[in-house]
């Protein structure tokens, strides 16, 4: 039930299959990504990357195991999962433990019964998680009796809980997490027309992947804040508009590749606040650039309507500020679409799920950077310590 594939698809050291009836009773470590957003009333926005875990989670219960969650949420060291709880519990029979205090977390697992589950308080708490002390790790696998990372979108991190722990116990992935793998690979062998649409804000984290990706893809549009880099390299004004903390000739590279295009239009904002559509090589020193236009929502329809396969990761506008215009137009044309489309990253899946339309797509991956990451080389840090683990 549980497998891992390597880069291009093919079997790698495989930990083999976990059965069911081996796992009764036995406690079973799972790495989830519970990084969800939460409004100021401690409310959760956006449930995808819980409930992405439920066939593993289920499947673990159904066989009898005592199950151990750990997670991360926010940036915050002191952030807290206890909405995850309020959430899980809903569905599952979970006990909350606020501190991860040894000997007492063994203790707390081993008063729930089979298939029940403990959700541990947030791992970034202790500093061993990020700083991937081997001291903490063992203490982690010492909690369990097998591993599975379901944390796909965290796994390119070197972790304590990513990384660590496989070389204690017996691991393996999780069931979302072997679905991004066998999904994504199949960007390694496209079909064609390959399309790529691409968004956000940092350029130095799409670099890998534009190299990787122009080699395979036959168009590739970069929007966003991703696109005034381009406009700057090639001598055009950009005003006030955003642009990545990067030196600018990485980016003159890129500039004048045949298979990428920026928005021909966009929709600039003025020192008055007032916004209008113009020509991309028309802007003035007090605008800013927010969104992309019609026009260029024109070109790109066309595209998708003839592509085989789509990516798409990053929205093209000040999307946190309301300008979403290219953004929904291309989220609604790719889900209309007939060709495989994988659509990823924390703003689209935001996206996708404030419009409840996931199944309008082939594959949704809970994958921001790790998504990225995989696709440029082919596995995860989190997938080679499971590889080469105990």
């Amino acid at each position: 039930m549980f497998r891992v594939q390597s880069k291009n698809s093919l079997n790698i050291k495989s930990a083999g299959l976990i059965q069911p009836e081996s796992l009764r009773g036995k406690r079973i470590i799972v790495r989830c990504d519970f990084n969800v957003p939460i409004s100021g009333k401690g409310e959760i926005l956006d449930t995808t990357r819980i409930t992405g875990t439920y066939r593993t989670l289920n499947y673990l219960k159904n066989s009898g195991a005592k199950i151990i969650i750990l997670s991360h949420i926010g940036r915050d060291p002191e952030a807290t999962l206890k909405p995850v709880y309020e959430y899980l519990k809903k569905t599952y029979k979970v006990t909350f433990s606020e501190e991860l205090c040894f000997p007492d977390c063994k203790k707390t697992i081993n008063n729930i019964d089979n298939g029940e589950i403990v959700l541990f308080e947030n791992i970034r708490q202790h500093k061993g998680e990020t700083e991937n002390d081997p001291a903490f790790a063992k203490l982690l696998a010492s909690l369990g009796q097998i591993y599975v990372n379901e944390a796909f979108s965290v796994s390119h991190r070197e972790h304590a809980s990513i990384v660590g722990i496989p070389e204690y116990i017996p691991s393996f992935v999780g069931l979302h997490f072997q679905d991004e793998i066998d999904n994504l690979s199949k960007v390694f062998e496209p079909e064609h027309p390959f399309l790529v649409l691409m968004g956000g804000a940092k350029f130095n984290t799409k670099i890998n992947l534009i190299e990787v990706l122009d080699k395979k893809a036959d168009h590739i549009f970069i929007g966003g804040a991703l696109s005034n880099d381009i406009y700057r390299a090639r001598g055009l004004h950009i005003g006030n508009s955003k642009v990545s903390e990067i030196d600018e000739s990485v980016i003159k590279k890129f500039m004048n590749l045949e298979k990428v295009s920026v928005p021909v239009d966009v929709e600039v904002l003025n020192k008055e606040k007032k916004n209008t559509v113009k020509p991309a090589n028309n802007i003035k020193e007090d605008e800013t650039i927010v969104d992309g236009g019609p026009e260029t929502f024109k070109i790109l329809e066309k595209q998708i309507n003839s592509a085989k396969m789509i990516i798409w990761n990053g929205p093209f506008g000040l999307y946190e500020d309301g300008y979403d215009f290219l953004t929904r137009k291309v989220a609604k044309a790719i889900g209309k679409s007939s060709a495989f489309s994988i659509v990823g990253g924390g703003d689209t899946l935001t996206e996708i799920s404030r419009r409840g339309n996931h199944d309008d797509y082939d594959f949704v991956s809970l994958g921001g950077g790790a998504m990225l990451e995989f696709i440029s080389n082919g596995t995860l840090v989190g997938i080679e310590a499971i590889e080469n683990g105990f």
